[in-house]
């Protein structure tokens, strides 16, 4: 396996985990939020029992004072307490909707204090009427009424504070909990991070080194190339003269001597004239290399390729007249290039097409061209 590959698989693994405990932490705190707005429920069910016992408490005060001192003024409270009561008993019940048994102990509740009600309004409507045992076994009764009253707000308040001390202990283990995943993360991320820097900064300083040697490398095969380039454009001038020389003292035997000269010799010189024009043709093509290795970039242009083929067409003019070569050519496109690549390019299809032809046939030469997709173009030579 890979280094790159290996360092893949840590790092989508560091992501993975980090990945992992975020969501542990976002799930704790969603579950902290939660168990703290159950808390702050319960605690709002035991301040409404509260009230209730505060309301039906102001009841037994109201129904004490006027049985006492008969004075109509203590009514006044019962009365606001007694519109009161069914607001509370309401809401009450409706907070208590998400706990059934809640919700039968609040059902109950309510039954016991509109019980009392009753048990007060008869009470405090009959009083003129009642004698002193018949107002005592009302007060007794009224009195089991409100015990019970008690029983049942004793039962859900307590009931309450089981689920308010279980949420509270819920809430405060998601609470030590956060911290903890807190650090694991930040922990992971800082790993992460400096195991990243360290990866990162080992590449980088490999990058560099290998930048660094690829361009002396690339400077080295410059200087190489470059070398070469004079080495062959040297060479490929400073072989012409002595090829010269060679052809002009061929030319100066054929000429002082023709008359001497057996059959061997001419055939000996023939041979030599034809060596020495072979050289120069591969002199003359080491040239064109050594200038085609030097061409510009900045030399490209719009390229007539009709006067690129005329122009090859006249530099092989002899070799042409010798094959008794004819040429079929439809009109070429211009297009963007290099000019001397291009002059070289058709000159050595036509010096292929003339040095690969039958001897004993004359040359047809069929040139045409067209653009392809609009972009690329292409040239179709046929012979």
């Amino acid at each position: 396996m890979r280094k790159g590959q290996l360092y893949s698989i840590a790092f989508g693994f560091s992501l993975l985990v980090l990945l992992l405990f975020s969501l542990l932490l976002y799930n704790n705190i969603t579950a902290m939020r939660r168990n703290s707005l159950w808390v702050e429920h319960s605690q709002v069910i035991i301040d409404k029992l509260h009230e209730l016992n505060l309301a039906m408490t102001d009841v037994e005060t109201s129904q004490r004072g006027y049985l006492l001192t008969s004075d109509t003024s203590f009514l006044d409270l019962l009365i606001v307490t007694r519109d009161q009561i069914p607001l509370l008993l309401d809401t009450l019940i409706e907070l208590t909707r998400d706990n059934l048994t809640q919700t039968q102990n609040a059902i109950m509740l309510q039954a016991a204090i509109v019980q009392r009600l009753q048990k007060v309004e008869s009470i405090l409507n009959g009083v003129k009427y009642f004698s002193i045992p018949e107002l005592t076994i009302e007060l007794k009764d009224g009195k089991k009424l409100i015990d019970e009253f008690r029983m049942r707000t004793n039962t859900m308040q307590y009931q309450e504070q089981l689920l308010m001390k279980s949420r509270t202990h819920d809430q405060q283990e998601y609470e030590n909990l956060t911290p903890n995943y807190f650090k694991a993360i930040l922990f992971i991320t800082m790993v992460t991070a400096m195991v990243s820097f360290i990866l990162l900064l080992k590449e980088l300083k490999q990058r560099l080194a290998a930048q660094s040697q690829l361009e002396k490398r690339v400077n080295t095969l410059a200087q190489v190339n470059a070398e070469l380039q004079q080495i062959a454009h040297v060479t490929s001038h400073d072989l012409q003269e002595p090829l010269r020389k060679i052809r002009t003292f061929i030319d100066a035997l054929r000429i002082k001597f023709a008359a001497n000269l057996p059959d061997e010799a001419n055939i000996m010189l023939r041979r030599m004239d034809k060596n020495v024009t072979y050289i120069r043709a591969m002199v003359a093509d080491l040239s064109d290399f050594a200038d085609l290795a030097h061409n510009d970039e900045k030399k490209f242009a719009d390229v007539d390729l009709n006067k690129i083929l005329s122009d090859a067409q006249g530099e092989l003019a002899s070799i042409i007249s010798q094959k008794k070569g004819t040429f079929s050519i439809s009109v070429l496109p211009r297009i963007g290039g290099f000019e001397k690549q291009l002059h070289t390019l058709f000159k050595e299809l036509l010096t292929n097409a003339l040095k690969f032809s039958h001897e004993d046939k004359p040359v047809e030469m069929v040139i045409t061209g067209n653009i392809v997709n609009g972009k690329m173009v292409t040239h179709d030579l046929k012979f």
